[in-house]
C-alpha cells in the first residue's frame, strides 16, 4: 500500500496503540513524533495524519465539537 495524499487529518481514539500499530505497520506510514496523548505520521507525499487519545487537549474538541475526523 502507498498513501500518498491526504493532506492533514486530525483524527480521536479510544484505542490509541492499536492506532498507531496500523497507522505504521499496515498503512506504512513515517512517524514524525510520539508523545504520550497523540501522534503524527507521514504519507510518502508529505501529508500529515495526527491521532489523538483520551487525555489530550483536543480529543474533546474533535469528539464533541466536530464528530470525528478533522481534515
Amino acid at each position: 500500500m502507498n498513501v500518498r495524499n491526504i493532506r492533514w487529518v486530525g483524527t480521536p481514539t479510544a484505542n490509541y496503540d492499536a492506532m498507531l500499530v496500523f497507522l505504521r505497520d499496515t498503512m506504512g506510514l513515517r512517524m514524525n513524533f510520539e508523545e504520550p496523548t497523540t501522534a503524527e505520521f507521514t504519507t510518502s507525499e508529505g501529508d500529515e495524519i495526527q491521532v489523538v487519545a483520551p487525555g489530550d487537549p483536543y480529543f474533546d474538541f474533535f469528539t464533541a465539537e466536530a464528530r470525528g475526523p478533522v481534515p
